[in-house]
């Protein structure tokens, strides 16, 4: 029977083998939750930041789909972007008219290269 045994007598300080099993096991178990407990001070989980709405740009002449002016842009497809990205970002869209003038392009035309 003593060459089976795994453990020898002199780790076991003496106590029988079932004993000193569960002992082992206890502590593996206490161990383990304490683990558990503190993985939030280890592991802390990241800060959320707030992030700046994403800006939706369409062309609003179109009632009931989109329609108002630069300031307040209302409509259907707006109502439906704004839950789709808020949906899969947990981020506000923030609808602009883009029922300018040509003028205002001008910049960004005269920026490309032909």
């Amino acid at each position: 029977m003593a060459e089976e045994e795994a453990i020898p007598a002199a780790a076991r300080a003496g106590v029988s083998r079932g004993v000193y099993v569960g002992t082992v096991v206890l502590i593996a178990i206490i161990a383990f939750v304490a683990g558990l407990g503190l993985s939030g001070v280890i592991f802390p989980r990241p800060t959320t930041t707030v992030q700046p709405p994403l800006i939706v740009a369409t062309n609003t002449p179109f009632p009931p789909f989109e329609s108002g002016d630069g300031a307040n842009v209302v409509g259907f497809d707006i109502d439906v972007i704004g839950e789709i990205i808020d949906t899969a970002t947990g981020n506000a869209a923030e609808p602009a008219s883009m029922n300018r003038p040509c003028s205002t392009w001008a910049p960004i035309k005269s920026t490309r290269s032909a």
